[in-house]
């Protein structure tokens, strides 16, 4: 049980928070997955805003904001792997998903989207991530999920 983590002893999170115990006890292991795979040196600890104590893994020399750094690692590396083995990973830019493709247990398997022309696809995959854009991406669409928002 891990509630005082900042964001979690003041959230509105149950007492018993086992997600947090595992992001907060295991996390150096992704850190070190993060340098041995990408490169970074993720050499600082930072305390930043609405932290109460130092916890942001950054690099000295870094050139940008924290966070963008590491997410700039992993977006390139995966264009470079979408471009070098296309037939194990796609990549869509400004494409909107209209559907979920599902199997009987409800897992998602695919999904049905248009691309900029408007044109109507499906792609089908063992595993299926759809992201966004962020928050401020969502209501650039009429009907979108946040487009109200």
């Amino acid at each position: 049980m891990i509630r005082g983590a900042t964001g979690v002893k003041t959230g509105p999170c149950p007492e018993s928070y086992d997600l947090a115990k595992v992001v907060t006890h295991t996390s150096a292991d992704a850190v070190h997955w993060i340098q041995d795979n990408f490169g970074l040196a993720l050499d600082t600890v930072s305390r930043l805003g609405g932290h109460s104590q130092p916890r942001t893994h950054r690099s000295k020399a870094g050139t940008t904001f924290p966070g963008m750094e590491i997410t700039y690692a992993l977006m390139k590396k995966y264009e470079e792997l979408t471009k070098s083995n296309p037939g194990k990973a796609k990549l869509l830019t400004k494409a909107r998903v209209s559907k979920l493709k599902t199997d009987a247990s409800g897992r998602v398997t695919g999904v049905s989207y248009e691309d900029k022309e408007g044109k109507t696809h499906t792609v089908e995959g063992k595993a299926v991530v759809v992201t966004t854009g962020g928050y401020g991406a969502g209501g650039l669409f009429e009907g979108s999920l946040l487009y109200d928002v």
